[in-house]
């Protein structure tokens, strides 16, 4: 599908094409590429293997990162015990969680599940956290190489897609939006459904089908993203190719037609249990017009500390933009901003180039939210557009600043496909002085983008030693447990305990998402008597000890079902907490082993 007076978005065919033989990329060729990938992704971690992979852990043992390895542990639970892999009740007991509804990745889960049961979930997740660079960088070059046929630039667009900015920001353990390799390979398909229209319409729309379940089964936000950048590519595609629409039309019908029966067969129980099943949420899970939700204006040019090249007191400034180093990978660097605009400008006339610039313009408008933020002051009279994606259905939970993920791929599928061009144009058959020049411009944009390798922010997961213990002899199995700390963000280090005993009990609270009481709209299970006061006692806080409030905390624990009280030293001031534990419980504990102290209730 092209349009009058232009190039084709696809690339011409090569003269090995033509004769209508394959271009087959040698398996050394691959066995070197994923080697490379590999050896990057786990360099990142270094921290992590030498720190002891079993019980180290990226930041903490807590907040995201527990939660997260709750998830990878509960699948293979699941599934080994006949239970359903989308809803637990073995969290937030008595009502469960709908984990659908939360970032619960059962794809991954599942595919770890081996690993898991072997080794443990904090191997599986940091294995997984590793491997997230050099799989996105993988599917990347996959794209790449079937479009330009260069193992070089393939390999180049790779690096620059799979250790970008963005997903080196979510390396600090959000696996589910950093595990990205599903997104190029749908460009692929769509670009082959859309525009080339070679082999059966129906197989390509049963793996584009197959590429959405997946994705949906690691992050739904991403498949939103996805989905509205793929339809409103498509729209944009056939208005300025009005006339190629009819001749292609068919064949697009019928490979999505086979896309959406896939979907519903390999993703219709997910996306139920989403939007309908028992403890969904409606509306957006967190807040999508709060200001930490959205990108700077100048996180783009401004480097993070993620970045090998600094710059000071305005690489400070960054760390703040968008939540922190850990949620802002917005940037692009100067260089490589204005080596785009230029082969954008230059190579205009070819589809690709000017529909990739085009894209990657809009989704970087939207990753600046509702309203313009400059250097973290925000202009509240100057409203963007991503007011209007916000009320569309199912996009109300799609952050802003994390549309920077459709900004990373376009500007890697733009810098690709326009060198291509530029050396298809012979720029490196020129003078030498020419071919320098090009080179040391490629060079400087990409320097800036180097990552900040290994990772400095490696804890140990200080998981206490009873629940190492396969055994568990103070605590019958299925037992409802009530932990201090209570399992609520950041002091939720109480998940990881029960992923690492195996569910050996089931668990008061948890760091879930579930709908608010009278209503559907999601909050954290946080709210009860006994979470506000134990995440007081974790933060140091004076709780002031009533009649009535023990009364209604044994009320709270009775109508919750708790048969045992677990309490680990943890927090701003342990021995008041415990000490507030032994007032209220009015009983010795029970038993003390393995870091644990235990009250039978």
């Amino acid at each position: 599908m092209t349009a009058p007076g232009t190039d084709e978005l696809t690339p011409a065919p090569t003269r090995r094409h033509a004769h209508g033989r394959r271009h087959l990329t040698p398996w050394w060729v691959w066995l070197l590429v994923i080697g490379a990938y590999v050896a990057l992704g786990q360099y990142a971690y270094l921290h992590i293997w030498t720190g002891g992979i079993t019980h180290s852990i990226v930041y903490c043992g807590c907040s995201d990162q527990a939660q997260e390895v709750w998830f990878l542990r509960w699948v293979p639970f699941a599934v080994g015990h006949s239970l359903n892999p989308l809803f637990s009740t073995w969290i937030n007991y008595p009502a469960g969680a709908n984990l659908m509804v939360n970032t619960s990745m059962p794809v991954l889960g599942l595919v770890a599940a081996p690993l898991t049961w072997l080794f443990g979930p904090v191997v599986s997740y940091n294995l997984l956290l590793s491997l997230m660079f050099p799989a996105s960088a993988l599917g990347a070059f996959v794209l790449f190489r079937r479009w330009t046929h260069k193992n070089g630039l393939s390999f180049l667009g790779g690096l620059i897609y799979g250790f970008s900015p963005f997903i080196l920001a979510q390396g600090y353990g959000h696996l589910f939006l950093g595990f990205a390799p599903i997104a190029p390979l749908a460009i692929l398909v769509l670009d082959e459904i859309v525009i080339r229209q070679r082999g059966r319409s129906i197989r390509w729309g049963v793996l584009l089908g197959v590429l959405l379940a997946l994705q949906l089964g690691i992050s739904a936000e991403i498949v939103a993203m996805i989905g509205v950048f793929g339809a409103g590519g498509i729209i944009v595609l056939a208005v300025t190719n009005f006339r190629a629409v009819r001749s292609h039309l068919a064949f697009a019908l019928r490979g999505f037609v086979a896309t959406g029966v896939t979907v519903v067969v390999l993703a219709g129980y997910p996306l139920w249990m989403m939007l309908f099943g028992p403890q969904h949420t409606t509306g957006a899970v967190q807040r999508p017009f709060s200001l930490g939700y959205q990108a700077d204006l100048l996180g783009s040019v401004l480097p993070t500390v993620n970045q090998w090249l600094r710059f000071g007191s305005w690489t400070d400034k960054a760390n703040t933009f968008s939540l922190g180093r850990g949620e802002n990978g917005t940037y692009l660097g100067v260089t490589m901003i204005l080596l785009l605009v230029g082969l954008a400008i230059r190579y205009r006339r070819d589809g690709r180039v000017l529909f990739f610039a085009f894209l990657s313009f809009v989704a970087w408008i939207l990753s600046l939210g509702h309203d313009l933020r400059v250097n973290g002051h925000t202009y509240f009279a100057i409203h963007l557009p991503y007011l209007i994606l916000v009320h569309l259905p199912l996009l109300a939970s799609v952050f802003a600043h994390r549309i920077a993920f459709c900004t990373a791929l376009f500007t890697t599928v733009l810098f690709v496909v326009g060198l291509n061009r530029a050396i298809d144009d012979g720029v490196f058959r020129r003078s030498a002085v020419t071919r320098w020049l090009f080179i040391s411009l490629v060079g400087v944009a990409l320097v800036p983008l180097v990552p900040d390798f290994p990772y400095p922010w490696i804890a140990q997961t200080n998981v206490p030693a009873y629940f190492s213990n396969p055994a568990h002899p103070s605590i019958p199995v299925g037992s409802v447990v009530l932990t201090y700390p209570f399992p609520d963000p950041p002091g939720n280090s109480s998940m990881l305990w029960q992923a690492e005993a195996d569910f050996h009990f089931k668990m008061v609270g948890g760091y879930v998402y579930v709908p608010a009481p009278g209503t559907n709209a999601p909050q954290i299970e946080s709210q009860g008597l006994t979470a506000t006061t134990f995440t007081r006692l974790y933060a140091g806080l004076v709780v002031t000890r009533t009649a009535s409030l023990r009364r209604q905390l044994r009320t709270e624990w009775r109508e919750e079902g708790v048969q045992r009280i677990l309490f680990a030293p943890r927090g701003a001031n342990p021995d008041d907490a415990l000490a507030f534990l032994r007032w209220a419980i009015g009983t010795p504990p029970t038993t003390a082993s393995g870091g644990v102290i235990i009250w039978n209730v």
